[in-house]
């Protein structure tokens, strides 16, 4: 399997495994995270260090009410990083609901890591993996899946689209889960300035 290697790391990231990593005195085998660490410019032993750290502290991580982790950090911003922030706080709360797997998927996992890093420069380089792993396509199915879309957005009767247009039409589809709902768009798009609100409303 060609990407056996990185398959066998990033499964070390997954919280079902983490009970493993609580083995006293565990040891990676040889050569373990390496690739990972490679890709992430991150150094392997840091990592591991970090990866044990946070699997024996994960159960009490997963516990932590995230809207109080935010609670004394609301002065500290500006009042448009203020709404990033909530926003940020909103997304934890929605996908660490009990309708979601929250405590036994990496993007989860994720986010409990993202929320750490807000406060503490200890799992920085463990951030940065997670950040990794979740980028990467571990089978060649979204690229297959990416040309077919191509072939019905790039037809012979469109076939003058600028890379832009076609780049942003290419997300629009293959990242429909991620999209904001138009009536939310709107929204925001009016509050960025009156003209733009004058010009939606009219």
């Amino acid at each position: 399997m060609i990407n056996e290697d990185l398959i066998q790391d990033a499964a070390f990231f997954d919280p079902r495994t983490f009970s493993k990593l609580k083995i006293p005195k565990f040891m990676f085998p040889e050569g373990s995270l390496s690739k990972i660490a490679s890709m992430a410019k991150v150094d392997v032993l840091d990592i591991q260090r970090q990866l044990i750290e946070f699997a024996q502290n994960y159960e009490a991580i997963a516990n932590i009410d995230t809207s109080i982790l935010y609670q004394d950090y609301n002065d500290e911003f500006s009042e448009k990083e203020n709404e990033n922030h909530i926003d940020i706080e909103d997304d934890l709360k929605c996908v660490l609901s009990e309708k979601h797997c929250s405590k036994s998927c990496i993007s989860c996992t994720f986010l409990y890591v993202y929320t750490l890093v807000t406060h503490t420069p200890n799992f920085n380089d463990l951030y940065t993996v997670y950040k990794v792993i979740l980028s990467l396509a571990f089978t060649q199915v979204s690229c297959e899946r990416s040309f077919s879309i191509l072939k019905t957005i790039k037809t012979r009767l469109r076939s003058t689209l600028s890379n832009n247009k076609l780049e942003a039409f290419m997300f629009m589809n293959l990242e429909r889960g991620m999209i904001v709902p138009h009536d939310i768009f709107i929204d925001r798009l009016g509050d960025t300035s009156t003209e733009m609100k004058r010009m939606l409303i009219g």
